[in-house]
């Protein structure tokens, strides 16, 4: 099992605690999504695997996201519960790869 570099691990902690941010409101859905793309392009030795079921998951986000944006509209409940739920997949993958 490969180690983490320190460059990895930190924006893994940023990914994860941008998430978190988000999972309790304190960050907009547009937010997480653009931190998340930036921070996922920044990783140096992470999979490539990893980096798609990461992504897999954040396109999902971002798709919500730009629907919701363009159309000037809410988010509906069951996209709300949809999207904590996809949330909480990309956090969940981050922590398998920090804690491998």
């Amino acid at each position: 099992m490969k180690q983490i570099s320190d460059h990895d691990l930190r924006r893994l902690n940023r990914m994860e605690l941008v998430i978190d941010a988000f999972l309790i409101n304190q960050v907009s859905l547009r937010e997480v999504v653009a931190t998340l793309s930036f921070l996922l392009g920044h990783l140096e030795e992470i999979s490539g695997s990893w980096k798609d079921a990461f992504q897999n998951e954040w396109i999902l986000l971002e798709m919500i996201n730009a629907e919701a944006s363009g159309q000037e509209r809410k988010i509906t409940a069951e996209e709300h519960q949809y999207i904590l739920d996809r949330a909480r997949n990309l956090k969940a993958l981050v922590r398998q790869v920090i804690n491998e």
